[in-house]
C-alpha cells in the first residue's frame, strides 16, 4: 500500500496524470479487490477534468462496498492526504480542486463529523493562497460550524474580515476564538488589532493589561501593556497622556528587562521583532529621547540573542584599492522605494558594488527591476537571523537601512553591527535612536539649521529634495465632480492624507477657512473607515464653535483607485497639506495635476516635505509662515480664481524641476566615498 501511495505522490508532483491513470488502470486489472486504487484513479480523472468518470468510479466503488462508512472515510483520507501533498508543493490550484470535490462529497451527508472540519480549514488555506478571499471565508465558516474547536479557523476568518475592513465582525470572531481556547495567544493579539482599528483604544489597553497579567512571561504583552499607542486621537490632551504613559512604560521595561535564560532572550527577541512604535512619530513632537530609549531596549535584547554581531566590525584592509561594497535593506513595496531604485540605477558601477536585501516578499515585476540594477540581491522575508547572517557574510563596507521604523524587524537589524559603517535614510523620516547607526542621510531643503538636534545619528543632507525621480504621466480628467458627490460650484480643498496625520491642534483651521469661503468643501479619504467617526467628532466640535455644521463642509470618500484619486486631484481647487506630518508622495501627485499646495513647514523634517518640494519647484507663494497665513493663502486660492490659475500655470511650467535630479546621487556617491576613506 505504501508503494502505491509513493507512486501516486511521485507522479502527481510531476503532473504525470495520464501516465498515472494508465498505471492505476493496469493495477486494478491485477488487483481488482484493492479499493484504494479506484479512489486514486478517481482523483486522477478529477485532475484531468473528467468529472463524469470521477463520479462514476466513486459511485460504483462506494455502492459496491461492504462497509460504506469505513470506505467513505478512506476515500476522504486519500483525497485529503493528496491535497495536502499538493499544498506543500505550492500547487494550490490542484489543492483547491481536490478539496472542492471533498466538499461535494460531504454536501450529501446528513451528519458531519467534527474531524471533517479540518478539510474545510485546509480548503480555506489553499483558497487564500490563490487570493480567493470570499470563498476562503465561506470555507472557514463551514469548518467552524462542523468543528467549533478549530481556533485557527476563527483567527483566519477574522483576518479576512480585517482585510475587507470589516473590523466589527473581526472583533466578534476573535472573541469567539478566545472563548474556544483561552491559552492561544494569537487570538488575543488579533483582538487587540481589531479593537485598535475600531478606535476602541481604552478597551485595547485594558485587553493588553489583562493579557499581560494572564501571560506574565510573554514579552509581547509587556510591550503592548506599556507601549500601546492609538492610531488617532480625540483631543490634544490624549496625545500628552499617551506620550507620558509610553515614556513611563519604556522606563519600566528597561529597568525590569530579564534576559537571564535562553527562553527569556528568545521570547523578548520575538516580541521586539514584531513590535513597532510607528505611531509615536505622528504625535508631532521631538521624539529623539524616546527613540533613544526604545533603541536601547531593542539593542539590549538583540545583543543578548546575537552576541556574535554585537561588536563593531573592523576596518577592511585594502578597501581603497577596490570598489566600495554598499548594502541596502528595504521592504517589498516598490511604491515606498521608487526613490531608492533611482539612487541605485544612477550610482557609478565603477566605484560601487551594490547589494540589496529585501525583508519582505517581492513581486515578479520588482524582481525584474532589481535584476536590471544588480544581481547581488536576496529576498529573505520573516527570518531575522538568516538575513543578518547573509549581510554579515557579504562583508560590506557600508550598510544603509532605507526605512528603519516602518517595518519592526529593521530596528532590530539596525541595532546589530553587521557592517563597519551603518546609515539610515528617508524611507521613515525619523531618527532611529540607535547608537549603531552612524549617519542619517536626509534632504537639505527639508531640514532646518538646527536639525542635528533631532537625530542621534550624524546628519548628512543630500541637496534639494534628495530624490532623483522619474516623471509620471498622469492623464487629465475624464470624470466630473458629481462622480465624487461634489457640486460644480464647490470650492474643493483636497485633504487626502491618512487621517492619523491630522492632529487635533490643527482642526480649527478648517472652520476658519469655511467662514470666509462659504462654498468650501474639505474632501477626505477614509483610510481607516472604522476610525473616521473619531475625526468627525473632532470636526463637529470645532465647526460648532464657529456656528457651522461640519456636514455642510466636509466630505468623506471611500478608498479610491489610483486612477480615481488622480481624477479627484484634477477636479480639486486646492490641496491642503497636513501640518505636523507633511505630504511627500501626495504633494508631488497633486503638483503633477497642477494643483496648488498650501503648506506650513514645522520644526521636523517630516513636517517639511511639501516645503522642500515647493522650494525646489520655485513656487513658494503657497508656503505659509504661520497658521494665520495658512488660512489666508487657502482662502485666497479658493476665492480668487485668477490667482489660483496663475499658481497652476507656474506649477505646470516648472514641474520638470522635480524630476531627473542627478545632483543628489552625485552627492550620495561623494558621501559614501568620504565616510569609507
Amino acid at each position: 500500500m505504501n508503494d502505491l501511495k509513493s507512486l501516486v505522490v511521485k507522479e502527481l508532483n510531476q503532473e504525470n496524470y495520464w501516465k498515472l491513470k494508465n498505471l492505476l488502470e493496469e493495477r486494478i486489472k491485477t488487483k481488482p479487490e484493492e479499493i484504494t486504487s479506484y479512489f486514486y484513479l478517481a482523483l486522477v480523472y478529477l485532475l484531468l477534468n473528467d468529472i463524469e468518470n470521477t463520479d462514476e468510479i466513486l459511485m460504483s466503488t462506494l455502492l459496491s462496498s461492504n462497509n460504506f462508512d469505513d470506505d467513505f472515510q478512506e476515500l476522504l483520507n486519500i483525497f485529503d492526504e493528496m491535497a495536502l501533498t499538493q499544498f506543500h508543493h505550492n500547487n494550490f490550484s490542484v489543492t483547491v480542486k481536490i478539496y472542492g470535490k471533498i466538499h461535494q462529497l460531504l454536501w450529501e451527508q446528513e451528519i458531519l463529523k467534527p474531524e471533517w472540519g479540518l478539510y474545510y480549514y485546509n480548503f480555506a488555506l489553499a483558497l487564500e493562497k490563490l487570493q480567493d478571499k470570499m470563498r476562503a471565508m465561506e470555507a472557514y465558516k463551514k469548518a467552524i460550524n462542523i468543528n467549533t474547536s478549530l481556533v485557527d479557523a476563527y483567527n483566519n476568518l477574522g483576518n479576512i474580515y480585517c482585510y475587507l475592513n470589516q473590523w466589527e465582525k473581526a472583533e466578534l470572531i476573535y472573541q469567539k476564538a478566545i472563548e474556544t481556547n483561552q491559552n492561544y495567544l494569537g487570538s488575543y493579539f488579533n483582538l487587540l488589532l481589531a479593537l485598535k482599528n475600531r478606535g476602541k483604544f481604552d478597551e485595547a489597553v485594558n485587553l493588553a493589561i489583562k493579557t499581560a497579567d494572564l501571560f506574565p512571561d510573554n514579552f509581547t504583552w509587556q510591550l503592548q501593556k506599556y507601549l500601546f499607542l492609538p492610531i488617532i486621537y480625540c483631543a490634544e490632551k490624549e496625545i500628552i497622556d499617551y506620550r507620558q504613559r509610553f515614556s513611563r512604560g519604556l522606563d519600566f521595561l528597561i529597568n525590569n528587562l530579564d534576559l537571564s535564560t535562553k527562553d527569556k532572550r528568545k521570547n523578548a527577541l520575538e516580541a521586539i521583532t514584531n513590535h513597532t512604535n510607528f505611531y509615536l512619530a505622528y504625535q508631532g513632537y521631538n521624539d529623539l529621547d524616546l527613540q533613544k530609549k526604545y533603541a536601547y531596549l531593542v539593542t539590549k535584547i538583540a545583543e543578548a540573542n546575537f552576541p556574535q554581531w554585537s561588536k563593531r566590525r573592523s576596518y577592511i584592509k585594502g578597501k581603497q584599492e577596490r570598489k566600495i561594497k554598499l548594502g541596502f535593506v528595504c521592504g517589498g513595496s516598490y511604491n515606498r522605494a521608487k526613490w531608492l531604485f533611482k539612487w541605485l540605477e544612477n550610482l557609478d558601477v565603477n566605484k560601487f558594488i551594490i547589494h540589496v536585501y529585501f525583508i519582505e516578499n517581492i513581486s515578479e515585476s520588482l524582481r525584474k527591476q532589481i535584476e536590471q540594477i544588480t544581481k547581488l540581491y536576496c529576498c529573505i522575508p520573516d527570518n531575522l537571523e538568516l538575513i543578518c547572517k547573509q549581510i554579515y557574510q557579504d562583508n560590506l563596507d557600508i550598510l544603509t537601512y532605507t526605512e528603519i521604523g516602518m517595518l519592526p524587524q529593521t530596528i532590530v537589524m539596525g541595532s546589530l553591527k553587521l557592517a563597519p559603517i551603518q546609515c539610515a535614510t528617508i524611507g521613515h523620516p525619523l531618527t532611529s535612536g540607535l547608537e549603531t547607526i552612524d549617519y542619517y542621510i536626509s534632504r537639505e531643503l527639508m531640514e532646518t539649521k538646527q536639525a542635528q538636534n533631532h537625530y542621534s545619528e550624524k546628519l548628512f543632507c543630500l541637496p534639494n529634495i534628495g530624490m532623483c525621480l522619474e516623471k509620471e504621466v498622469i492623464t487629465e480628467v475624464n470624470k466630473i465632480r458629481e462622480d465624487f458627490y461634489l457640486n460644480c460650484d464647490d470650492i474643493i480643498y483636497l485633504c487626502s492624507q491618512m487621517l492619523f496625520k491630522y492632529l487635533p491642534r490643527h482642526d480649527y483651521l478648517l472652520p476658519k477657512i469655511a467662514l470666509k469661503v462659504p462654498l468650501a468643501k474639505f474632501v477626505f479619504i477614509e483610510s481607516y473607515p472604522d476610525l473616521t467617526h473619531i475625526f468627525q467628532e473632532r470636526l463637529d466640535i470645532v465647526f460648532k464653535k464657529n456656528n457651522l455644521d461640519f456636514h455642510d463642509y466636509c466630505v468623506f470618500l471611500p478608498s479610491l483607485s489610483q486612477g480615481d484619486y488622480f481624477e479627484l486631484n484634477w477636479l480639486s481647487d486646492v490641496f491642503l497639506d497636513s501640518i505636523a506630518w507633511s505630504g511627500d508622495n501626495t504633494t508631488r501627485e497633486a503638483l503633477s495635476c497642477h494643483l496648488p499646495v498650501v503648506t506650513l513647514p514645522g520644526e521636523f523634517m517630516r513636517s517639511r516635505h511639501s516645503y522642500g518640494i515647493l522650494k525646489m519647484l520655485g513656487v513658494t507663494q503657497t508656503i505659509a509662515n504661520s497658521e494665520k497665513e495658512y488660512i489666508k493663502i487657502a482662502v485666497k486660492l479658493g476665492l480668487d480664481r485668477a490667482y489660483n490659475q496663475t499658481i497652476r500655470e507656474k506649477i505646470k511650467v516648472k514641474l520638470d524641476r522635480l524630476y531627473g535630479d542627478l545632483e543628489c546621487v552625485k552627492a550620495l556617491e561623494k558621501f559614501y566615498l568620504q565616510i569609507n576613506d
